[in-house]
């Protein structure tokens, strides 16, 4: 099961129903772009809290929000369908053909899952 709405706390809900994400900051609703391209859309989001969240998305896109300002980037070309995390520096993202990509705090770095197949979520 995909996490496309996170409460990461009352003051900060998030929503990734495609390329945008909706932010609630316990007083409005706002429209954030994801940095993730329109064609694509996210699938699903994790966060450490309300300034560290991360998406992930098709075609191997990864985003994250740092409290301001969404950032995306590229790391594998391979779908990405999951996103969980222990912490700041321990987020795991999975996807089509077994892939696992792990974030150490500086960059994403591949995981052997020992699969080919589609792995769709991560906890």
């Amino acid at each position: 099961m995909n996490r496309k709405i996170l409460l990461v706390s009352l003051a900060a809900l998030f929503m990734v129903p495609a390329f945008t994400t909706l932010y609630f900051d316990s007083f409005e609703w706002a429209f954030e772009n994801t940095e993730i391209p329109l064609s694509v859309g996210a699938e699903s989001v994790w966060a450490a809290n309300d300034s560290d969240v991360w998406a992930v998305a098709p075609a191997g896109f990864v985003s994250h929000f740092d409290g301001n300002r969404w950032s995306a980037s590229r790391p594998v070309t391979e779908s990405l369908y999951g996103v969980w995390g222990f912490a700041s520096d321990n987020v795991v993202a999975v996807g089509i053909d077994g892939i696992v990509i792990a974030w150490n705090g500086a960059n994403w770095q591949p995981m052997s899952s020992n699969t080919s197949e589609v792995l769709i979520d991560v906890w």
